[in-house]
Formats: C-alpha cells, structure tokens, sequence
C-alpha cells in the first residue's frame, strides 16, 4: 500500500495515451481554428486592396464588391466561427497538459468521466471536436451542437463572402457536396479514424482542381461550400440513421459478437436473431406464409415524397438566388419585393421541413421483409409475439407497428412503434411518431409523467402538452434530469410514487425515455422508435425496463381514498382494499398549449407580417 501506483502501472500508461490524445486533438482543432481566421482575414485584405486599387485607377481583374455588407458579415462569421475553434483546442490543450502533469499522481482510479457522444463519420465530430475518443474536449451535449452548427455557419459566411454575381454557385455547390457527402457516409469503412478520412478525403481531391484555378477574392469560396457540403452530408446521413436505423450489414459489423443486451440478472433480450441476415430462400419461405407482408403500395408512395422533398432545396435556393438579384438591380421597389419574397420563401422552408421530416419518419416505418423475418425471429427468441399488421392502441389513439407482446405472462408487456392517428394522439403532449413500451401493473395510478430533460428540443408535432401549473419539483438533482407533471392535489402521492431510491433508479437507468404512469399502466415513452434492428435500442430499453419492473411492487401499494366515500383526502397508502380507482381529477392531466401551436401561431404571425408590409411598402 506504501505506493499504489506502482500496483497498476497499465493504467498509468494508459492514461498517459488519453492525455496526450487530448493534448494533440485541441492543438489540432486550434491550428485549424487559427487556419479558419486567417484565410478570411487575407481573403478580405486582398478584396479591400483591390477596391483601393481600383479607386486609385489601377486596372483591377479581381471583383471587389465582397467588400459590401455581406463581406462584413461574411468576415464576422468566419472569425467567430475560427476562434470558437481556438478557445476549444486551446482548453483541449490546458486539459491535456494537466492530465499528463497528473498522470502518474495518486492512485490509478476508477474512470468515472462521462462518455463522449458515438462519432459518426463527419470530420467534426471525429476530429474538430474530438468527440469520437472516450473523453471529448466538450461535455457530449454541447459538442455534439457545435459540430452540428458549425458547418452551417461557414457554408453562411463563404455564401456572403462570394462575388454577388456568383453567389448562387456557392448554395448549389454546398447542395451537391451534401449529397456526395451523404453517400460517402453510407459506405463508411468499419475503422472509426478510417471515416473522415473517406468522407472529407475523396471532396477534397474533387474539389482541389477547383480549388486551385479559383484562389480570387469572391471566388475561392465556391470549392469550399462543396466540401462544407459533404460535411453537412455526412452529418446529415448520421441524423437520418439514427431515425431510419443503420444498414443490417453496418449492425452485424459493429455488434460482431454480441448475442445479447440488457441486464443478465434482469431484464435481457437474445440479439442474434436481429443480426442475421436471411438467406434468399429463407425470406421467400416466410413471405409465403404472409403474403399479406408485402407493402408495395406504400414503398411507392414514400419514395415518389422523398423525390419531390429532395428537389425542394433546389427551389430555395433559387428563390435565393432571386433575392440577391433583387437587391443588385436595387429597383424603387426593392423593399417590398424582399418582403413578399421572404414570405414566400419562408413557405417553402417550412414545407420543406415538414416534407423531409415526414418522409424520414415514414422510411422508418417501412419494414421490409428481412426486418419482418428478423423481428419474429427476435420475437420467437425471446418469449414474445409479433404483429406484422398495423394495429390500434388501448385507447384508439395511435396505430401501433411492429407490436411485440409477451406470451404467457399474467400482465401485458407491450413494445411498439407508434403513429399518432388522430388529432387526440398529438394534442395531449405526444409526439407524432416515437416508441412505446407499456407494462401492465395490479393497481391503478394516478396519471404522472416524468418528461426527460435529454429531450431538449420542443415537441413541435405536439400542439398540447400538461398544463405548467402542475409542475411539481422533487428534491435533489431530479429536476435536472425529469420534468414531472401531477394533478392538482396529488403532489403528496406523487412523493409517495417517487421517493429518493426511485428517483435514483430513474435518473441512473430510465433517463432516455419518458415514463407516464395512467390508470393500470406505467409506459415508456420515445421519440425514436423502440422495435428496431439496432441491439443498442434493446439494450437500453431492457436496463430501462429492469428499472421499472423493481419499483412497480412499490407503487402497486398505492391506495386513493378520494374515490372512496371517506369524508376527507386522507391516503391510506400502505392498505390494501380500500378503493380500486383513482379520483376523478387524478385521471388525467389537465393539458395546455404545446410547442406546436406556439410554433404554429409564430410562423403565422412572421407571415402575415411579412406579407402585410409586402404590399404596404
């Protein structure tokens, strides 16, 4: 005991490899911020150089009007943007510094940072942010945001910096880059360092040659939005993935040798089945015996949405286009024709968004035969029964896919995805499609609902949510994690619900779903589906429901004597038989406004707005 560090030594040294990881990746992302700054600090010293040359009389070759206000905002966009980069490498760096100054101090402790987020195959996550090692230079949340904005941001700021005549070429350039980008990410080598290398690698020899012939102020900007565009693809392709799920083969190569997820003394599901890939007789053997599996119809009519959603970029980006247009020609109308041109344009972002999102939902929901062979072999493995047919959920509400149910247990045990099938369904605060997974318990509950904070986006297809009157803070950090919602009334019970060992299990175990508790029910809520290929969606869902299954003994204690004749709310939670049902106002939350209408009644505001000084001015 007299020196622990000598007792592990391998960790000693691996901790030393963290560090100088560390170490490299922020002087890395810092070179590459400073890199970022300086070439928008020459590109407009030579602009403004040249219109003093040509103020002098010099003959210039070069245009000049990057100097203009978008130039100024072009040169403030890329520097906010290369500094952003500096302060992050250079804390990257102070951190690894102190991490190998520390190293071999103290004793060799248990690692208890948190994980970064999963890198995809985009050059920002794997290397700007150094997010793909197992500690990022960023807390996960908000480097997972900048590697998201950052890109946007430059393909802005090299849009405003390219010469006004030419500014279109930089939009539609970006939108080609994004595509090569998105099928780069498609055919991602298996190696995690090997992936940026292909989807940043293969643009940059395209675009060298462009790159090379275009080094002029209001130019050289046009072969860097392409290679902005690949980086948005490849981003882009990781967030359409993490809805549509991953390619089989990319599941069976990143869970090679997985064969099961969850708690081994709990809760665990068999994954082999979800990982096989059918033979060709096999799949014509199972779509023999359902027929009724085939969904040609829908496949169609999916894919012909996701042709005309594809080509709606191309129409902004000419309404764009036609903007700028519009303010060279600088028409005595100008003003008013921006005007109705924004209110226009902003019609066909907004439909653009809502096309793209619900073409991407409903490629989720199309499940083809190797998934549906793959689900009730995943099924039939682990003690359940699968639905390849659509069905209604308890209440009528949604329509649920791809519905596993236990078999031969004494309460219900439900997964499915789901889809919101009538107005109802998206106006009591869900979402329009996500997951669900519902269990079954022997008493009935108040109606509680514990909203994840790792949800941090507005539900914008929820026009309803619980009313913000029946918040209800619990003690601890629990706020930090869950938001809970109790009817007027119960906040005693809801303490009785959640004590501080349930709290606990939430917050460790259930953080990525959303738990309501309704009449005899405790569901599992999700944005994301949870009947999917992907073992990590099972992994997670298990470890949930191990959770959950632990406390229900608890809350089956629950008694509420409001539904009973006794003169006052007194609760009798520890005896069994008094009343069998909940009171009245404890049935169901009371709803307010969601962030859908919120949203809604912006956008009309925007547009009225716009359109009214459209045809003011």
């Amino acid at each position: 005991m007299h020196d622990e560090q000598a007792a592990d030594p391998i960790a000693i040294r691996a901790r030393r490899r963290e560090a100088l990881s560390g170490l490299a990746h922020g002087a890395l992302t810092a070179l590459i911020g400073a890199g970022i700054c300086a070439v928008f600090v020459l590109a407009w010293t030579r602009a403004t150089a040249a219109v003093a040359a040509t103020d002098a009389g010099a003959y210039v070759a070069f245009p000049t009007e990057t100097t203009d206000t978008p130039g100024r905002i072009a040169l403030v966009l890329g520097c906010a943007v290369g500094l952003v980069l500096v302060a992050v490498g250079l804390a990257g760096v102070i951190r690894g510094a102190l991490a190998i100054a520390t190293a071999t101090r103290g004793p060799a402790r248990r690692r208890t940072t948190r994980s970064a987020p999963q890198a995809g195959g985009s050059i920002a996550s794997h290397v700007l942010l150094g997010v793909h090692r197992r500690r990022g230079m960023l807390p996960p949340r908000l480097a997972r945001a900048l590697s998201t904005a950052l890109p946007w941001v430059l393909i802005v700021a090299v849009t405003l910096a390219t010469e006004p005549r030419m500014m279109f070429a930089a939009p539609l350039l970006a939108f080609l880059g994004s595509l090569l980008g998105r099928g780069l990410y498609a055919v991602r080598p298996a190696a995690r360092w090997a992936r940026p290398l292909i989807v940043t690698g293969i643009p940059v020899l395209l675009a060298a040659p462009l790159l090379l012939g275009s080094l002029r102020p209001g130019q050289w900007t046009i072969p860097v939005a392409f290679l902005l565009g690949a980086e948005i693809g490849a981003h882009l392709g990781e967030l359409r993935e993490r809805v549509v799920g991953a390619r089989p083969r990319i599941l069976a190569r990143e869970f090679a040798g997985v064969t099961h997820a969850g708690d081994p003394r709990g809760v665990h599901f068999d994954v082999r089945p979800l990982l096989h890939t059918p033979t060709r007789a096999e799949r014509q053997e199972f779509l023999r015996s359902a027929p009724h599996l085939s969904r040609t119809d829908d496949v169609v009519r999916v894919r012909l949405i996701g042709v005309v959603t594809a080509l709606l970029p191309i129409g902004a980006l000419a309404m764009g286009y036609g903007m700028v247009q519009e303010v060279l020609e600088g028409g005595e109308d100008r003003a008013s024709q921006l005007l109705g041109m924004s209110a226009f344009l902003s019609l066909m972002l907004l439909g653009s968004g809502i096309l793209i999102w619900w073409t991407t939902r409903q490629r989720a929901r199309l499940t083809s035969a190797r998934d549906h062979f793959a689900f009730a072999h995943f099924a039939e493995a682990n003690g359940l029964d699968y639905s390849a047919r659509p069905t209604r959920s308890p209440d009528g509400a949604d329509t649920l896919t791809r519905t596993m149910r236990a078999r031969d247990t004494p309460r219900e045990l439900l997964f499915a995805n789901r889809e919101s099938s009538q107005s109802r369904g998206v106006g009591d605060g869900r979402t329009h499609f996500g997951g669900v997974c519902l269990l079954e318990v022997a008493a009935p509950l108040p109606n509680i609902r514990l909203r994840s904070r790792r949800h941090r986006t507005p539900a914008f297809s929820a026009y309803a949510a619980p009313a913000r009157d029946q918040r209800l803070s619990l003690e601890g950090d629990f706020d930090r994690h869950f938001e809970m919602s109790v009817p007027r009334g119960y906040e005693r019970d809801a303490l009785y619900l959640f004590t501080p060992d349930v709290m606990a299990w939430l917050i460790d175990d259930v953080q990525s779903f959303d738990v309501e508790l309704i009449d005899r029910s405790v569901v599992l809520h999700s944005r994301s589906d949870v009947v999917t290929r992907n073992p990590a969606d099972w992994n997670r869902l298990a470890i949930a429901l191990s959770a959950i299954r632990q406390r229900i003994v608890q809350w089956e204690r629950w008694r509420d004597d409001r539904a009973a004749t006794s003169p006052g709310p007194l609760l009798e939670m520890e005896t069994r038989g008094r009343a069998t049902t909940v009171g009245a106002r404890g049935r169901r939350l009371r709803l307010g406004i969601g962030a859908g209408t919120i949203f809604a009644a912006a956008f009309i505001g925007v547009y009225l707005m716009l359109t009214v000084l459209a045809n003011t001015l």
